[in-house]
């Protein structure tokens, strides 16, 4: 028998609006590029990887409220309300690449999660296309 995979609501999380996720997204810097991975709203809108200033743009738009992880080796989350400063402190860092990685899902969905991940090699690709650029 298959067993399912808990939701984020029934794990160490926090709440947040998808406006505050915008804003620790923007400062992030203009050359930050994310990607995200399984979430039909946002992928349908947005090409990724992309800069995080697209994002965040489409985030605002969207300004639903979201559920966020808490996948630290301790979590302290019990669903209280954050802002986007509290969002470094419960970035993941993927050990190979030192990539953030964020789980997500949207608070009003019953199933589901999606992935915000920092991409270096986009970041580093546009950084390299611009300096030839000039």
């Amino acid at each position: 028998m298959k067993q399912s995979t808990p939701h984020i609501r029934d794990l160490p999380h926090y709440r947040l609006s998808s406006s505050e996720l915008a804003r620790w997204l923007d400062a992030q810097g203009a050359e930050s590029w994310w990607s995200v991975d399984g979430d039909p709203l946002l992928m349908e809108r947005l090409n990724f990887p992309c800069r995080g200033a697209e994002l965040a743009k489409l985030l605002r738009r969207i300004d639903k409220p979201l559920l966020l992880l808490d996948a630290r080796p301790q979590p302290g989350a019990h669903g209280e309300m954050i802002g986007a400063a509290s969002i470094d402190d419960i970035a993941d860092a993927d050990q190979s690449h030192d990539e953030r990685v964020l789980q997500f899902c949207w608070e009003t969905e019953p199933e589901g999660g999606w992935l915000l991940c920092e991409d270096l090699e986009s970041q580093q690709l546009a950084s390299d296309n611009d300096s030839e650029g000039q």
